[in-house]
């Protein structure tokens, strides 16, 4: 994320006004007395306290974020509609980030991210409410501590990503839209599919994805530094009484000429389910175009859910503003539940406002799907134009 900082008052400003409020001060500095130094460093420190900036004397703070929102048009195949909606594949937020550095070898930090929305979720409306949103339109994302060793690694303690979070999207050069096998389900989540006859099928679009990787949760995480472009991490994660668990992931990224390539596998083992995936992705930096693919499989006693999909693009600079993106989607989904299959594809072009730090994107999602009660179902569509503003 593009970060922007909040401006802070400089020393000299600061030293200034303390000498300004704190009448006394300035004559006690001329006989060069030993509280001098002292009473100056005690008012700057009270200044510092009161005044919005980008952190204290000691831990740097940085504010980001950004703001996502549209128009999604749908057709579930009886009805359709446009909504004005906040785009949940990469959802409005603003975070805080902080860092101090301890040594040569060692820092430690924070990160707090807060995921907002309004009344009109794409994740959450339906054909009959436009106004849905999630849970009381803001929720905590990541609230944890980290401290970080160029020798042994980062520890991470409390909610934040595990191990095995985005195994399945790695992607090089992907946008909103195709940079995973369950892009689809972020903005159309909540909608009923419809039976060949035009009845609610009793299901809806997002019961036909799985992402076969874990989740942003309660963890204590450790991630090793990296070594020839390989990076271990490992977790335990503590979601409710009885329910700990535990994850482990291996991730790669180099460059071999004129390519980059990225890739990871990780697996997970909690509340009764175990979940293996991964992901690997290709990049050609001369002319932008990229590949990528995802396997992942989800294991329970009742049976296993598989999915796999593939990505492909290019980023290419056709005008001034910025890089112009065009990628393609396609994911094939397999679950025990219900005999539910379901195919995937979808179409994505954006540009990039590099003067607004902003982009504008149109897509263009299609669901097939099918269950062992209903049978062919009807098409789901969905298009969604939108721009995201980051800070």
């Amino acid at each position: 994320m593009i970060g922007g900082l909040f401006k802070s008052s400089s020393r000299v400003a600061a030293l200034a006004a303390a000498g300004f409020l704190s009448g006394g001060v300035a004559a006690q500095a001329a006989d060069l007395g030993g509280n001098c130094c002292a009473d100056l460093e005690e008012r700057v420190a009270e200044l510092e306290a009161t005044t919005a900036r980008k952190g204290n004397r000691k831990v740097s703070l940085t504010v980001s974020g950004h703001v996502n929102e549209g128009v999604m048009f749908w057709d579930d195949g009886v009805n359709s509609d446009a909504y004005i909606t906040t785009n949940v594949q990469s959802r409005t937020r603003f975070r805080f980030k902080g860092s101090a550095t301890i040594n040569a070898d060692w820092s430690a930090g924070f990160l707090i991210e807060i995921g907002m929305t309004r009344p009109g979720s794409s994740l959450n409306v339906t054909a009959d409410d436009d106004s849905a949103t999630i849970g009381d339109g803001m929720d905590v994302r990541h609230q944890v501590l980290f401290l970080k060793s160029k020798t042994f690694g980062t520890l991470h303690v409390g909610h934040t990503s595990d191990a095995t979070d985005g195994i399945t999207q790695i992607c090089l050069g992907c946008k909103m839209g195709n940079y995973a096998s369950t892009a689809m389900d972020d903005i159309a989540n909540s909608f009923a599919l419809r039976t060949a006859a035009g009845a609610d099928s009793g299901t809806t679009v997002g019961d036909y994805f799985e992402s076969a990787e874990g989740t942003r949760q309660a963890v204590v995480k450790w991630t090793s530094p990296t070594v020839a472009g390989f990076s271990l991490s490992a977790n335990w994660a503590d979601q409710a009484v009885d329910n700990d668990g535990f994850g482990v992931a291996l991730r790669y990224a180099g460059e071999f000429g004129a390519f980059r390539v990225a890739a990871g596998v990780g697996y997970e083992d909690q509340a009764d389910r175990e979940t293996t995936g991964g992901s690997v992705s290709v990049a050609h930096v001369p002319t932008g175009l990229y590949i990528a693919g995802s396997y992942g499989e989800e294991s329970e006693a009742a049976g296993d859910d598989t999915q796999w999909h593939i990505s492909a693009g290019i980023n290419t600079k056709l005008n001034s503003l910025g890089k112009t993106h065009f990628g393609g989607i396609y994911g094939n989904f397999d679950l025990r539940e219900d005999g539910r299959e379901a195919q995937t594809w979808g179409l994505t072009v954006s540009q990039n406002i590099d003067a607004a730090a902003m982009e504008i994107y149109l897509q263009y999602h299609n669901l097939s799907a099918e269950n062992d009660t209903d049978g062919d179902l009807e098409d789901f569509d969905v298009v969604f134009a939108g721009a995201r503003i980051k800070f």
